[in-house]
């Protein structure tokens, strides 16, 4: 695998000249440390530079859509990403409750809004590059329809709470 992975550096070295130099010099002891442990900078950086745009916080602010990231990404992103210790479990005795995400009730939300998210881009795709698809799409939904239904939340989640 040493060997590859040599290979491979090099190979992405020669192929990619100006990618490599946004990115930086990387080398089979260093790749670990760099791309496992986030060092390098964000795809999107190079588009703002040489202002800072280093999150995707940064990158709404960039464009103008602050409003938006805190009222959808944010949220969501903070039900899934740790945030403190505090949502995530519930301490009891010597028992140690871990929730994901952070209520159990989200789940439910999110597993049913991520279908419906995928079926929409499912069809879009469709109706775009392979309209001929479009009816198995509907048979697929017509079949999955009382299952994503099953999903829809009968109560609706505490945010951050």
């Amino acid at each position: 695998m040493q060997t590859e992975l040599v290979s491979e550096i090099n190979r992405l070295r020669t192929e990619f000249p100006e990618e490599w130099l946004y990115f930086g010099d990387l080398t089979d002891s260093t790749v670990l440390r760099r791309v496992g442990g986030r060092d390098e900078p964000q795809w999107f950086s190079v588009d703002f530079a040489p202002k800072k745009v280093k999150s995707i916080g940064q990158l709404a602010a960039a464009f103008a859509q602050e409003h938006e990231y805190e009222i959808l990404y944010d949220a969501m992103s903070a039900l899934v990403h740790p945030r403190g210790i505090r949502q995530d479990v519930s301490p009891e005795g010597s028992v140690l409750e871990v929730h994901h995400p952070h209520d159990p009730t989200w789940f439910q939300y999110l597993a049913w809004l991520s279908v419906h998210w995928q079926l929409l881009l499912l069809m879009t795709a469709a109706k775009c590059y392979a309209q001929g698809m479009i009816p198995q799409l509907q048979a697929l939904h017509r079949r999955l329809a009382p299952h994503i239904q099953s999903l829809e939340p009968r109560e609706v989640p505490r945010l951050l709470s």
